[in-house]
């Protein structure tokens, strides 16, 4: 598994997780400042929901927010790997924070963070 620094613009910053054989790869483009709202996702062999990330993006949650809520967009089937906590550990090196994956995948955290209440 790989990380990296992704190109930029000005104003904008960029956390990215890629896998070893290239098949892989999540995303997250932030603002540079004391917001770090997210501003874009770039995910490629990842089932995420569009509206959970368009959730995110609309409301201007933070990067780290979302970092630890990540879990909740991904709705690959039961038995492919979870990739998540590899992006939120590549940022936790990068900036020297200590997040924790709060949510696993699964459509009850997809309601929860959409709905801002716990699913039943």
């Amino acid at each position: 598994m790989s990380a990296r620094r992704a190109k930029r613009s000005e104003g904008e910053e960029t956390i990215v997780w890629q896998d070893a054989d290239g098949k892989r790869l999540l995303r997250i483009v932030y603002a540079n400042d004391a917001t770090k709202r997210v501003l874009g996702f770039n995910v490629m062999g990842v089932r995420f929901r569009q509206d959970v990330c368009t959730h995110w993006i609309e409301r201007q949650t933070s990067v780290e927010e979302v970092l630890t809520e990540l879990g909740a967009a991904n709705f690959d089937p039961e038995f492919f790997p979870e990739c998540e906590a590899y992006l939120v550990a590549e940022y936790n090196r990068q900036t020297g924070r200590n997040l924790t994956l709060k949510r696993k995948r699964g459509l009850w955290n997809a309601v929860t963070v959409l709905t801002g209440k716990a699913a039943l």
